[in-house]
Order: structure tokens, then C-alpha cells, then sequence
């Protein structure tokens, strides 16, 4: 819940990437539409896949196994503690309005 009790609800008809502030969705969809005649890929909003290892273990750091695999994708130890998991609400804030966050 929200700091004002109310339930944050997830339009689920749309994507992530259509989420968020009128400038974020700017971004995303000039991304998609930006071509490199040297680099000819099709078109992606992300550079990234959603549901790589990294960002399921990232959710379950608290838990075993998962906190050693967490340990095993930053070379044995944690990572820095800004980027750690720790609440949900400000990770779907992230992911719902940063460009950069893919989750």
C-alpha cells in the first residue's frame, strides 16, 4: 500500500514500458523507433530481458538459495547495498517510471 492506505493498482492491459510519465513512455517508444543503419537489429523498448536470473534472485536475497546465487552473480559478495532489494513498494515506483528499470 501506498503512505496514504490506498492499494497501488497495475493497469494490466498495458505493458511496462507503456507505464509511467508521458516523457518516460517518450523515451521508451523513441528507443523502439531509433534505427542504426550499422547495427541493423529489430526493433526492442529494452535492452534487456525481464526475467533474467538477476532480477528474480534480487527479490528472493533474503532467502535460501537465493542469497548465495545473489553473492555468485557479484563475484562472491554482495552487491553495492543501494542496488539490494528492500521494499516493494519503492521497486515498483523504480520500475513503473525509471527507463533504466527493467524489472
Amino acid at each position: 500500500m501506498t503512505e496514504d492506505k490506498q492499494p497501488v493498482m497495475r493497469d494490466l492491459r498495458k505493458t511496462m514500458g507503456a507505464l509511467g510519465s508521458e516523457e518516460r513512455r517518450k523515451i521508451v517508444t523513441e528507443k523502439y523507433n531509433s534505427k542504426d543503419p550499422f547495427n541493423p537489429v529489430p526493433p526492442f523498448f529494452f535492452g534487456t530481458h525481464y526475467s533474467s536470473p538477476g532480477v528474480v534472485f534480487n527479490y528472493l536475497i533474503r532467502l535460501a538459495p537465493f542469497t548465495d546465487y545473489c553473492k555468485n552473480l557479484q563475484s562472491g559478495r554482495f552487491d553495492i547495498p543501494d542496488r539490494l532489494f528492500s521494499s516493494l513498494l519503492n521497486a515498483w515506483k523504480s520500475a513503473a517510471n525509471e527507463v533504466s528499470d527493467v524489472r
